[in-house]
């Protein structure tokens, strides 16, 4: 005969946590989370700042560079070939930068504060029975 293994449930039942343990253990998990969240920030911002930098020194030298030519070109065709090589370094340097932006992926997000259960139940009130005016 084949015996059929009997699954039994645990008997001790688990004490539910209660509303305003539970609301400090959210509290606590908020405010790691929101400590998490502003290093994030600051390191995002810092990576931004240092894209912005080479950006800036990108262009800067592509702008210094077509000065310095233009100073010594003497045809207009040399100054055209001049002015549209600084615009496509210019362009090369936005597409550089925002190719770099977008790998940095999506903004963190903010956690949400937790609302204390009393502050909630405050915010659920029923309609007063005042009687209204009739006109």
């Amino acid at each position: 005969m084949l015996s059929t293994p009997v699954a039994t449930a645990d008997v001790k039942p688990t004490p539910s946590p209660t509303s305003k343990s539970s609301f400090a253990n959210l509290r606590e998990q908020y405010e790691i989370a929101i400590q998490d969240f502003r290093l994030q920030v600051k390191l995002r911002e810092q990576e931004r700042r240092q894209i912005r930098q080479i950006f800036i020194l990108a262009v800067m030298g592509a702008n210094k560079t077509a000065k310095m030519a233009l100073r010594m070109s003497t045809t207009p065709e040399a100054k055209t070939v001049i002015i549209a090589t600084q615009k496509k370094a210019v362009a090369l340097a936005v597409t550089v930068r925002d190719s770099a932006i977008q790998e940095m992926g999506p903004e963190p997000i903010k956690p949400i504060k937790p609302i204390k259960p009393e502050a909630l139940k405050a915010k659920v009130k029923t309609k007063s029975s005042k009687p209204s005016p009739s006109p």
